[in-house]
């Protein structure tokens, strides 16, 4: 797990939090994000898109051309009680000056979908305890 504070100073000093960050060192230091909700937030995609740029930047480097590189992680949201709202992704669509598009899409797990067993056979034992939110009603 990689330290999941980020300051940042422009304009003031603020401090961001995202949920879990994880560096998995076996594929060179890939850097994965993962946010938990418990209900639908109809800002979280521009959350996404803000951990994404803090997370990138902080590890950010200048490549030999005197550039700065910036990778973002990959990123989930992992929601954890039904809403009708939530989809299966979150895109944010990005319009640069000179009218180019990127479409920025982070999907998303909706818990409340799978079992324990669907757990299982896609290898996300760490999530297993989280499937007990959806008993709790």
């Amino acid at each position: 797990m990689v330290n999941s504070e980020y300051i940042t100073q422009m304009p003031v000093f603020t401090r961001s939090f995202p949920d879990i960050v994880l560096e998995i060192r076996e594929q060179k230091n890939v850097l994965c994000h993962i946010e938990i909700q418990s209900d639908y937030d109809s800002y979280m995609d521009l959350r996404m898109v803000k951990y994404g740029h803090l997370i990138g930047a902080a590890r950010s480097e200048i490549n030999d051309d005197s550039v700065r590189v910036i990778t973002i992680p990959h990123q989930v949201v992992i929601y954890l009680e039904e809403n009708r709202k939530i989809r299966n992704e979150l895109v944010v669509k990005w319009i640069l000056p000179d009218k180019k598009e990127i479409d920025y899409t982070i999907p998303v797990l909706r818990l409340y979908q799978h079992t324990s067993l669907d757990l299982k056979e896609m290898n996300l034992y760490l999530i297993l305890p989280l499937i007990l939110v959806k008993y709790r009603k």
